[in-house]
């Protein structure tokens, strides 16, 4: 169990992480209109 959550671990902190803070890094922040809010994924459309 300790090496799955470890392999857990190292993948998100070597593939995840600087993926996303490169995005941020490239297109900021997402910004949404007046209101908008997000409650989950809708992958239905």
């Amino acid at each position: 169990m300790a090496v799955i959550v470890l392999y857990v671990f190292l993948f998100y902190h070597f593939f995840v992480g600087p993926t996303g803070f490169r995005w941020r890094a490239l297109y900021g922040d997402a910004e949404y209109p007046e209101g908008y809010e997000i409650h989950g994924i809708d992958i239905s459309h």
